[in-house]
């Protein structure tokens, strides 16, 4: 199988599974720059249930679109859980989106 193929497949299934429980998205990238949302977004009808994806790549990108200042993710440092939860929090209160998917790593 190929990875185009693989990537379809859990694609096409996030979109069921949201479609099936009325349920929608945002995407807080990071390191990604924005493949995880365009992704999703080839899915065709990505717009019922995907609200949009953010990329704050940089510290500064993150403290002045998120809040999420230098000191935001304590000694866990940028690519962690801690970071990911709160940039997760962070995108969900700013895009209205129950589910975000937050990714922090290379």
């Amino acid at each position: 199988m190929s990875a185009q193929v693989e990537e379809d497949e859990i694609t096409g299934r996030i979109a069921t599974l949201l479609i099936a429980n009325g349920a929608t998205v945002a995407v807080a990238e990071t390191s990604a720059g924005g493949m995880i949302s365009g992704a999703l977004l080839g899915v065709p009808g990505a717009s019922a249930w995907f609200g949009g994806g953010v990329i704050p790549y940089t510290a500064k990108v993150r403290e002045a679109w998120l809040g999420l200042g230098a000191d935001a993710f304590g000694h866990d440092g940028a690519v962690s859980a801690t970071a990911a939860v709160r940039l997760a929090k962070a995108v969900r209160a700013v895009s209205a989106r129950p589910h975000v998917v937050p990714e922090t790593a290379r």
